[in-house]
């Protein structure tokens, strides 16, 4: 195979130091390397424009430019050619210095050696390749992600955000130089669409953990200019070669237009074409902080009976929701579980409404609200009684296959660990003990103004109204929409 053939400019005004490079260069036996000459800064500049040159020896000091100058003039007008730098011993500094603003490598006269010199010269060469490589690759990366119709936001290792995608712009009214270097919950304000509480980094755990994240309902987008959007997320990790997370990306997209599509369609009745209504059951790991899940466990064999569960506050502690719940317990050691339920901090009041020998029902007001507030955030409606045993709970749910997808990611969210035993279309038999078309209407109506909601967002009266029936008409509806649920088999 034939040698190499390299085109080097040297820009030198020392003869000796000319000859003697030259003289290494004849010595190379891996290149053939053709060396042109200049012993001017302006000479060399314009032989760069004239020709074709795969590297440049650069000696920084020239009758017509000093030091680190010299290499800035090169550089500015010629990034894409490799630069190695000639400097004395006594200024190394300027050598290093000069690499990095950008130079290739350095070399101190009088120690260079004519290997050495070769070697800087194809590295050199190979490095600005692998360079403009990269830099090639990063644009087209970011000309993608600025093109895609989503909003898309990428961070460092410290949630300090690097990009900001044209969407991402325009829906956080915040631009890519205004943005950049800040943290990204600054410029990405997220709240829950029902309290309006900020949503909590969605990177958090992503770069914790490495988890992956989404949420595809619920969730507000306020912009700069205090605009609201209602917007779907998913939040992932970004993996170096060693596949160390060294920061995340968020995707959100705008789907405003498909929440007021899905408003009219909740007013008029229509909730079957919002998406086909599904039936799951679903087993989920209960949080520690819920009594049930430290009184289940403690007796591992018992099984306790959700038969209905409420919101309800209490006096002096406004906007707080509470737990009113109505549970059975089956065993004849029930006696020695009641202690243990009262002991637990999140208990307020315990009552035994009905006891016997072999099991016991209590009614339970607790400040411990996942379950509540995991259907009220997800509009999800559940088919009592939820059986719970040693930590697990059983939940039946009938509603929009969507509003389970959004109850399941938010289970991921919180990193509650479920698994689904089974989801799939309604059958005709199941098909009759859910709500009438009235009473759906109704109580989705109810949970999307807030009337489940503590404090209640509208009162018993502003729903009759916003509905149109009458005030004592709504609140029979309500009770047997309560009753159908909590009572049916």
């Amino acid at each position: 195979m034939g040698k190499l053939s390299l085109n080097v400019l040297l820009i030198e005004d020392n003869p000796g130091d000319i000859i003697l490079i030259q003289e290494y260069l004849k010595d190379e036996k891996n290149e053939h390397i053709n060396l042109v000459v200049t012993g001017t800064l302006s000479e060399g500049e314009i032989r760069l424009k004239d020709g074709s040159f795969d590297a440049i020896l650069l000696d920084l000091n020239l009758p017509d430019s000093f030091e680190l100058d010299t290499f800035f003039r090169v550089y500015k007008d010629f990034p894409k050619i490799p630069i190695i730098v000639f400097t004395s011993l006594s200024a190394e500094d300027m050598g290093i210095k000069a690499v990095q603003e950008g130079a290739q490598d350095y070399l101190v006269k009088g120690r260079v050696t004519g290997n050495l010199l070769g070697r800087s010269i194809r590295y050199a060469i190979e490095r600005k390749k692998i360079q403009e490589a990269l830099a090639n690759e990063k644009e087209r990366i970011m000309v993608t992600l600025r093109s895609i119709g989503d909003g898309v936001i990428a961070t460092d290792l410290n949630g300090n955000i690097t990009l900001l995608n044209k969407v991402a712009e325009s829906l956080t009214g915040w631009s890519q130089s205004d943005a950049f270097g800040r943290d990204v919950q600054q410029v990405l304000h997220i709240v829950e669409e029902k309290s309006g509480k900020p949503v909590s980094s969605l990177l958090d755990r992503v770069l914790r953990k490495g988890a992956t994240l989404s949420r595809s309902d619920f969730l507000q987008l306020i912009s700069k200019e205090s605009k609201a959007f209602f917007i779907s997320v998913k939040a992932a990790p970004i993996h170096n070669i060693n596949d160390e997370i060294i920061g995340g990306v968020i995707s959100f997209r705008d789907i405003t237009a498909q929440k007021k599509l899905e408003g009219v369609l909740f007013k008029t009745g229509q909730m079957e074409l919002i998406g086909d209504i599904v039936l799951a059951h679903v087993k989920v790991e209960l949080p520690d902080e819920v009594w049930i899940t430290e009184a289940s466990k403690n007796f591992p064999t018992v099984k306790f009976e959700i038969q209905t569960l409420l919101p309800i506050t209490l006096a002096g502690e406004s906007g707080s929701i509470i737990n009113n719940a109505l549970v059975k317990i089956q065993s004849v050691e029930w006696p020695k579980i009641i202690p243990l339920i009262e002991k637990h901090p999140s208990i307020i009041n315990l009552n035994k409404w009905e006891e016997i020998d072999t099991d016991v029902l209590i009614n339970v007001k607790s400040k411990d609200t996942f379950i509540l507030r995991s259907l009220i955030q997800s509009e999800c409606i559940l088919k009592y009684p939820i059986l719970v045993q040693n930590g697990i709970s059983n939940w039946e749910l009938i509603s929009p296959r969507k509003k389970i997808d959004a109850l399941l990611e938010l289970f991921d969210e919180l990193g509650i660990v479920y698994s689904i035993s089974s989801i799939g279309a309604l059958k005709k038999e199941e098909d009759s003990v859910i709500l009438t078309k009235r009473q759906e209407l109704v109580l989705e109506k109810a949970m999307a103004l807030g009337y489940y909601e503590l404090p209640r967002r509208i009162t018993l009266t502003e729903l009759a109204e916003k509905l149109e029936i009458a005030k004592s008409t709504l609140s029979g509806i309500l009770r047997r929409i309560s009753k159908k649920l909590i009572y049916q088999e």
